[in-house]
């Protein structure tokens, strides 16, 4: 066999949200083919040799021990037009609660000295790091006063008059330049889509120039923002877990030969950062009916 199959931990993360039966078929694929797993740090790709099954054991021994993602993912979700019933003050809150329980989770190993010394050192970080949610209230306060996100894409297409399928029509080369471009033309504010060189700053984005990841997970975001190619209903709970599961794919993507996909809005926005970037990873669409012998 001359390829392997790559799997990451949003794969783990999909399959952990399905029934035992499927999830278990995907886990034996994976298993019966030489395949590796990969994560990331500090912008760097690692693979190795792993059992699927004692990986997705792994994964949810993790979510046991870091609570808080889930936190993060319902103060994102707001920010994109959806939990309209949650106001930001509670969302910022359990935030603020899961990052404090998560610290104070790290003396429930230790003897009682250890706990009074390390404690002083714990309360001193929650007592900073909670000024730092609190000041995200305020910021959240003043943006957003009844406590509504405006929908970011139809923003843009009411400034603009550009929408997704005006956008859908731009191809190589050049695609995310050429958005940028219509975009600005549009828009009175045009220095903000001066250019995606001035608009991706990524020390704004906390991304370091050299991780790939990262700068594919920022651009991937901003083109369904805009609506290239977009997912619908992304204030939905389910469509934006999907929406940012498909970012972190084409993150891990990157560092492969080829990903195979049945969703064309998903390879049009692949290919439009791989282009910009310079990713030289093969996207593959296909469609059921190539995979049955049929064109349609």
């Amino acid at each position: 066999m001359d390829y392997k199959l790559v799997f990451s931990g949003i794969t783990l993360e999909e399959f952990a949200i399905t029934s035992k039966k499927y999830r278990d078929g995907f886990l034996k694929i994976i298993n019966e083919y030489d395949s590796e797993y990969i994560w990331i740090e500090n912008g760097l790709a690692y693979f190795k040799e792993a059992d699927a099954f004692e990986q997705l054991e792994e994964y949810l021994n993790n979510i046991k021990k870091y609570p808080g993602s889930k936190e993060m993912f319902d103060l994102a979700l707001k920010l994109h037009g959806g939990n309209e019933e949650v106001s930001f003050d509670d969302l910022v809150s359990n935030q603020k609660k899961a990052f404090s329980d998560l610290l104070n989770s790290t003396l429930d190993n230790l003897d009682e000295g250890e706990q009074q010394q390390i404690k002083p050192l714990i309360d001193l970080i929650i007592n900073q790091v909670g000024s730092v949610f609190d000041l995200m209230k305020d910021t959240l306060k003043d943006h957003f006063t009844d406590n509504s996100v405006p929908n970011p894409r139809k923003g843009l297409e009411e400034t603009t008059g550009l929408s997704s399928l005006q956008l859908n029509n731009i191809s190589t080369p050049n695609i995310l330049q050429t958005i940028f471009e219509r975009i600005r033309e549009k828009n009175a504010d045009g220095d903000i889509f001066k250019s995606p060189e001035d608009y991706f700053d990524w020390s704004l984005y906390n991304v370091k120039e050299d991780d790939i990841y990262g700068k594919i997970n920022v651009i991937f975001n901003f083109l369904n923002m805009v609506g290239y190619w977009p997912d619908k209903k992304i204030e939905k709970e389910n469509k934006f877990r999907a929406a940012m599961s498909d970012s972190q794919h084409a993150g891990y993507a990157a560092y492969t030969n080829e990903i195979f996909t049945r969703d064309e809005g998903f390879a049009k926005r692949m290919n439009a950062v791989y282009e910009y970037l310079n990713i030289g990873t093969k996207i593959t669409f296909f469609t059921l009916n190539q995979i049955n012998g049929s064109d349609g």
